[in-house]
């Protein structure tokens, strides 16, 4: 189980058309961008087993038509299956709630002075089985092409985390939800009774019957 990190020089990786699967523990060390904000703080519960991200990563080559007169040129390809079962944190209760992370991508690393120069290319491969519709392109710093650090797993992964994550997860039945609706109850108020408090905050709820009226006279 990793929880270091994997690091590469991905175009290597991609052009011995490598695989790599395992584990990384979800802790704040690893995913520190989004273990604060999101990720339920496990430590509350000292029983509790670490939780853990399954990866699968299989990297590919795919020629494509760059010329008329046929010449062609490999692109560089790599796949990255996830898969976990994230304790969030609810952003109406604050309390723990489940997400489970099961996401499929594929990825073409481009290497290129800056991104606009890779942008909105439309090549012609050599079977019809992918286009550009079918793949997110990473961009790579000519600088860093042949480094052996260019891609960084754990970084990788947490980029995914952020792109999959709900915005604000919240349970479906919020436990404050059922809190505050006992406590109406208790303190005898009914449903419709919150319902005339509410509307009673709408500085424009009777506008309508305003308007009726005055057309009325």
């Amino acid at each position: 189980m990793s929880s270091s990190g994997f690091v590469c020089n991905i175009f290597d990786f991609i052009a011995k058309k490598s695989t790599k699967s395992g584990e990384i523990i979800i802790e704040q060390d690893n995913f520190p961008r989004v273990f604060d904000d999101f990720f339920w703080d496990e430590n509350e519960n000292t029983n509790s087993k670490p939780h853990i991200i399954k990866y699968d990563l299989q990297g590919y080559t795919k020629e494509k038509i760059v010329a008329e007169n046929g010449e062609k040129q490999s692109d560089y390809f790599l796949k990255m299956h996830l898969q976990a079962t994230l304790i969030l944190q609810c952003q109406r209760c604050l309390n723990a709630i489940q997400f489970d992370l099961n996401s499929q991508n594929l990825y073409k690393f481009e290497i290129c002075k800056n991104q606009n120069s890779s942008e909105n290319q439309n090549f012609d491969y050599d079977s019809d089985d992918i286009n550009n519709d079918d793949f997110d392109v990473i961009y790579v710093n000519e600088n860093l092409q042949f480094s052996e650090n260019n891609f960084q797993l754990n970084s990788f992964i947490e980029d995914e985390i952020i792109l999959t994550l709900p915005s604000f997860p919240m349970h479906k039945n919020c436990s404050f939800e059922n809190n505050r609706n006992k406590a109406n109850k208790i303190n005898g108020n009914s449903e419709s009774d919150s319902d005339t408090d509410s509307d009673s905050n709408k500085p424009f709820s009777n506008l309508k019957n305003l308007l009726n009226s005055t057309k009325k006279d």
